[in-house]
C-alpha cells in the first residue's frame, strides 16, 4: 500500500528558502520554460491560484506582495486579449520580422507561449526579438524549432498595439516554404495558437527582382528609439 502525504504549501515560497521575494518570482517563471521543472513541495507553494497548475500568473501575484493565497472569486485576475499576426515581408533581406498585434486588451497580467518554427531555414533570433516594455519576459530555446516564453507584469500602463516584434534569419535559397506557429495565452485564460503565413521559399520567386515600387510600414513604429522601413524599387 502506498501513503501518498499531500504537502503543506507556503505560498509563494517557489524556492522553499524560508521567505517571499523575487527570485520566487524567477522560479516559478524558469519552471514554465524548457528544461527546469518544480519538485513536488515546490509546485504546491508556486501555485497560488490553486488550480493544479502553475502559470505566469502565479508569477506576477507572488511579485505583487498580494496576501497569499489570493482570492480568484473576485474576477480581479481574470483577462481578455485577441492578437493577430501584422504583415511581415519575406522577400527583403534575410531578416525576418513576424509582428503579433495586440487587440481588445483588458487587464493583462501576465502571458506564456511557445514558438515553433521550420529549423532547417530559419533560425530564431532572441536578442533582436522585441517584447511589450511592461513585461519581465523569460525565453528559452528549447530545441531547434521551439521556443518557450513566460512574462508577468512590471508596471502598470497602457500597452501597446505592437506587443511583439519576433525576429528570424532565413536562408535566402531554401527550397521549401518555412511554417512558423506561435502558441499564447494571457492570465490563466485560454491559449490562442495562430499560424504565420511561411517565409517562401526561391521556388516561390521566379524573379526576384521587385516588380513594383514598395514602401514597407515601419516596425516599430517611427515614435520609438528605432524603427526599420524596408522599400523596394523597380
Amino acid at each position: 500500500t502506498l501513503l501518498h502525504i499531500q504537502p503543506v504549501p507556503v505560498f509563494g515560497d517557489a524556492d522553499q528558502s524560508g521567505g517571499v521575494n523575487y527570485t520566487d518570482v524567477s522560479y516559478t517563471l524558469e519552471s514554465l520554460l524548457c528544461t527546469d521543472s518544480l519538485a513536488c513541495q515546490e509546485f504546491v507553494n508556486a501555485d497560488v491560484t490553486q488550480n493544479g497548475v502553475v502559470t505566469a500568473l502565479d508569477a506576477f501575484i507572488i511579485s505583487s506582495g498580494s496576501d497569499l493565497p489570493p482570492d480568484m472569486s473576485t474576477g480581479e485576475y481574470t483577462g481578455a486579449a485577441t492578437f493577430t499576426i501584422g504583415p511581415y515581408d519575406p522577400y527583403l533581406g534575410e531578416d525576418i520580422q513576424v509582428p503579433i498585434l495586440l487587440g481588445n486588451q483588458d487587464n493583462i497580467l501576465s502571458f506564456e507561449g511557445s514558438i515553433s518554427y521550420d529549423s532547417n531555414y530559419l533560425t530564431f533570433d532572441p536578442a533582436h526579438s522585441e517584447w511589450s516594455y511592461l513585461f519581465g519576459v523569460e525565453l528559452d530555446e528549447c530545441e531547434d524549432g521551439l521556443v518557450k516564453f513566460a512574462a508577468f507584469r512590471l508596471s502598470q500602463g497602457n500597452i501597446s498595439e505592437m506587443f511583439s516584434i519576433l525576429r528570424f534569419v532565413h536562408t535566402p535559397a531554401h527550397q521549401q516554404d518555412a511554417n512558423i506557429e506561435i502558441t499564447l495565452k494571457i492570465n490563466e485564460e485560454n491559449p490562442q495558437t495562430f499560424p504565420v503565413d511561411p517565409v517562401l521559399s526561391i521556388d516561390d520567386i521566379v524573379d526576384p527582382s521587385p516588380r513594383e515600387n514598395r514602401l514597407v510600414e515601419a516596425y516599430p513604429n517611427p515614435f520609438n528609439a528605432n524603427t526599420l522601413i524596408k522599400y523596394a524599387l523597380v
